[in-house]
Parts: C-alpha cells; sequence; structure tokens
C-alpha cells in the first residue's frame, strides 16, 4: 500500500505549525529580553527568528490554501525523510538543554546532511559535512558570544 498526500495539503498543514511555532518563539523571546546593557539580549534574535517564521509561514498558509488542486502527489520516502528531520529537530531541542546548544547543533547539522543528501556518501562529502557541521555553530559562538558579546544561555 503506497501512502500518498496531495502536496497542497502537506503545505498547508507544515505552514499552520509553523506559524503556531513561530507564535511560540515570538512569545517566549519576549521574556528574555530584547536589549541589555545596550547590545541585543538572549530574546533578541529568537523574537525575530519567531517574527520571520510567522510572516513565511502565513504567506505559505494562504497561498498553498488559495492554489489550484495540485496534480502533484509525495513519495513515502520523502515523508520518511520529512519526519526524520522533524524527529531530529525534536532531539536537537531535547539534547541542547544537556550538552549545550553549539553541540547539539553540531549533530543535529551532521546528521540533517546524512537525511537530506540523496546521493552515495562518500569520504568526500563525509569529510565536507563533518567540516561544516563542526564549523558554522564554532563561528556562530565565537561571532555572537565572543565578538559581539551577546549573551547566549
Amino acid at each position: 500500500m503506497v501512502v500518498e498526500m496531495s502536496l497542497r495539503l502537506l503545505d498547508a498543514a507544515f505552514a499552520a505549525v509553523l506559524f503556531l511555532l513561530g507564535t511560540y518563539i515570538l512569545l517566549e523571546a519576549a521574556e528574555y529580553g530584547f536589549f541589555r546593557r545596550e547590545v541585543p539580549g538572549p530574546g533578541f534574535f529568537p523574537f525575530l527568528t519567531g517574527l520571520l517564521l510567522i510572516i513565511c509561514s502565513g504567506v505559505n498558509f494562504f497561498k498553498s490554501v488559495g492554489q489550484q488542486a495540485l496534480l502533484e502527489r509525495i513519495a513515502p520516502k520523502e515523508l520518511i525523510r520529512a519526519g526524520l528531520l522533524t524527529g531530529l529537530i525534536v532531539l536537537f531541542a531535547i539534547a541542547s538543554q544537556f550538552i549545550g546548544m553549539a553541540a547539539a547543533a553540531i549533530v543535529f547539522m551532521f546528521l540533517s546532511g546524512l537525511v537530506l543528501h540523496e546521493e552515495k556518501y562518500d569520504q568526500y562529502f563525509l569529510a565536507k559535512l563533518a567540516a561544516i557541521s563542526i564549523l558554522a555553530p564554532s563561528g556562530c559562538w565565537f561571532v555572537f558570544g565572543q565578538l559581539l558579546r551577546v549573551p547566549l544561555l
């Protein structure tokens, strides 16, 4: 039995969930404060992220609802991939509380890269993925935490 879901329905449902998530992030970010001692506070970037998530998902929701029915179908492989990525996001949120956001981001980026890569893994791909997974969070920590002195939680 092949499970099929219309792309339009999935797009609208995902946009609605992201809209709710953006609203939650926006409300939680307000509790952390936007500025501290004339520098962005811990709630500044989450607030912007939540606001952009609300705007983009709202536009996407109304775009998908207003479209004519699409003939495209989503392959079961893509639904599994979306489920794996959703699970990784949840694990990232949980793990970041215990091992820190930077370490959790490194693991999340590496595993997400494995899930999203469509071809066979070779050593070159795995080396690039590992390097990017380590350097991107480390670079963000250095820029925001050390250079800009943004208080990191």
